[in-house]
């Protein structure tokens, strides 16, 4: 193998890690703004009490799996007018 042959493959690789590294941490950032929203002051609460942004994420990604394991369903009729009053 030649050594242009050499260099295009190694440029090929930085620059293959380069992108896979950029696009981990836009998703990281995604995913950070995306619990944010979700539990707006919760989430400051928890990245203050932890001292770390990926901590806080952790907990709060934690929280959210628990939170859809609940097995929720509509209440009916009668279950709505008691919880009403």
């Amino acid at each position: 193998m030649s050594s242009g042959m050499v260099m295009v493959l190694i440029l090929a690789a930085v620059v293959a890690i380069v992108t896979v590294m950029a696009i981990t941490a836009h998703l990281k950032r995604e995913r950070t703004r995306q619990l944010r929203e979700q539990f707006g002051p919760e989430y400051a609460r928890v990245a203050e009490s932890l001292g770390d942004r990926h901590a806080a994420d952790t907990c709060m990604k934690t929280r959210e799996e628990r939170a859809e394991s609940f097995p929720l369903h509509a209440l009916g009729d009668e279950q709505r007018h008691f919880t009403a009053h």
